[in-house]
């Protein structure tokens, strides 16, 4: 125990079966080259000192390391093995945590009350609950980490906390990143395996580069008004690639979504820009937009069901896209609104583009190529046809409606 400003420099031990193993207020301690074992509150507490760890080995405790009352900590090369908490920061405490291992815990780390985790080269493995936390205004930065096989989330923060992820691997675990308000950040990073969401958003702000995103849930779920920005993200073999609700925003530049059951799904007055992004392979919809805005320019659509589906007054606008080989191009029902310009459509099994009672399209400087129908109405809807250029329709290049007998005009 230090106390008082005292300072104590601590190596070679072996501590097992006591209450605490260090416990310092204040002061400055150091410990390396040692270990500490059944324990029954935590193998090193640090309140509002400075305290620095090496080379060590924890096991079996309430908790590894505990930090409170503005507490600074470092340490290098820790493993933490079966606690119930594996480390906590409490009261604008800082821990930094590089080349460590922690493994079997109930939780894993727990920042709260304005504190800061900090963590390189980190290895977390078979935690209960979720991974990482950060609440009450706390802040994350985790480089260079791995994290498999949490119950709960891989990392999760609340409030008005904040999280940055920069080549982090995480697997197996229930979710990935979970936030919930505050601000969160990833880049170069992959997600794969995971039950739930790889990235979850619910009422904060997003930023995320260069991710790989794969088997999940969800690849990104974007909710309760927040606001994302992504670009570059390769989002694969999902239920749902993207979930856009609750009038939230989303930003996608780049990258792909491909193999998932339903590309990106917008919903509930949310809106979503798209730039560059290719859909292939989804075994629904490339973009489904339902009660949502979507405007994409040079999108890429390739081998879906359908490329873009615009239903219940969804408002869809694309400008220089390529339709290739979807089974039908674009699908407007319910009031729905698309305007398509300057695009290729070709290769549709079906239609090239279909429009359902109620439903509106306009069509300018378009090119519709190999499709059995270039255009069909199939109930009252508007179609506006100007400068579009039609070859080789097996079916017609515009099948009216109402249905006249041989129609098939330019």
């Amino acid at each position: 125990e230090i106390t008082g400003g005292s300072g104590a420099r601590l190596a070679g031990l072996e501590v097992s079966g006591c209450s605490v193993g260090l416990s310092q207020t204040g002061g400055r301690a150091g410990i390396k080259d040692s270990r500490m074992a059944d324990i029954k509150g935590s193998c090193v507490s640090c309140s509002g000192g400075e305290l620095t760890v090496s080379d060590v080995k924890f096991e079996r405790a309430e908790a590894g390391l505990s930090i409170h009352a503005g507490g600074a900590a470092g340490v290098d090369r820790a493993e933490i093995l079966a606690m119930v908490s594996g480390a906590e920061l409490t009261g604008k405490s800082r821990l930094r945590l590089d080349g460590s291992l922690m493994r079997g815990c109930a939780a894993g780390v727990r920042a709260e009350d304005g504190s800061l985790f900090e963590a390189a080269g980190f290895t977390l493995e078979q935690v209960k609950s979720h991974g990482v936390q950060a609440r009450g205004g706390s802040r994350l930065r985790l480089s260079g980490a791995k994290i498999t096989a949490c119950g709960g989330s891989g990392v999760e923060t609340a409030g008005d906390s904040a999280a940055e992820l920069a080549n982090v691997e995480m697997s197996g675990c229930s979710a990935g990143l979970s936030q919930t308000g505050g601000r969160a950040g990833i880049k170069d990073s992959r997600m794969a395996d995971i039950k739930g969401s790889c990235v979850s958003c619910l009422g904060g702000e997003l930023a995320v580069s260069g991710v790989k995103l794969e088997r999940a849930g969800a690849g990104l779920s974007i909710h309760g008004g927040a606001a994302a920005g992504v670009d570059q993200a390769e989002i694969r073999a999902m239920i749902s690639g993207v979930e856009l609700t609750g009038r939230s925003s989303l930003r996608l530049t780049g990258g792909s979504v491909s193999g998932c059951a339903r590309g990106a799904w917008l919903q509930e007055g949310s809106a979503a820009a798209a730039s560059g992004c290719l859909f292939s392979d989804n075994s629904g919809a490339g973009i489904y937009a339902d009660s949502a805005e979507c405007a994409a320019v040079s999108p890429v659509f390739l081998r879906n069901t359908i490329g873009v589906f615009a239903d219940r007054g969804a408002a869809v606008t694309l400008d220089k896209a390529d339709f290739s080989s979807n089974q039908t191009g674009i699908k407007a029902d319910n009031k729905a609104s698309v305007k398509l310009t300057s695009s290729v459509v070709s290769g549709c099994a079906w239609d090239g583009v279909w429009c359902g009672a109620g439903a509106s399209l306009l069509l300018a400087a378009n090119r519709f190529r190999n499709n059995r129908y270039a255009i069909k109405e199939d109930g009252p809807c508007s179609v506006k046809s100007e400068g579009n250029k039609f070859e080789n329709s097996t079916a017609a290049d515009h099948l009216a409606w109402p249905r006249v007998e041989g129609a098939n005009r330019p």
